[in-house]
């Protein structure tokens, strides 16, 4: 089995030992998740707002 999310925070449903949250997103250090299509304009923003953060404030 792959651990590669072991212990991440995401909100896909994966069997890879992440925590799986129940919020349109979920941000883990660099790892920017969605449920689903409908959550797109949501991960949208999340990912311009923090690209818009300077390195290592994630």
């Amino acid at each position: 089995m792959a651990t590669t999310l072991q212990g991440k925070r995401i909100a896909i449903l994966v069997a890879a030992g992440a925590d799986v949250v129940d919020e349109e997103v979920a941000i883990d250090g660099n790892l920017i998740s969605s449920r689903s299509p409908d959550d797109l304009p949501a991960f949208c923003r999340a990912i311009v707002e923090q690209s818009a953060k300077p390195r290592g404030s994630a």
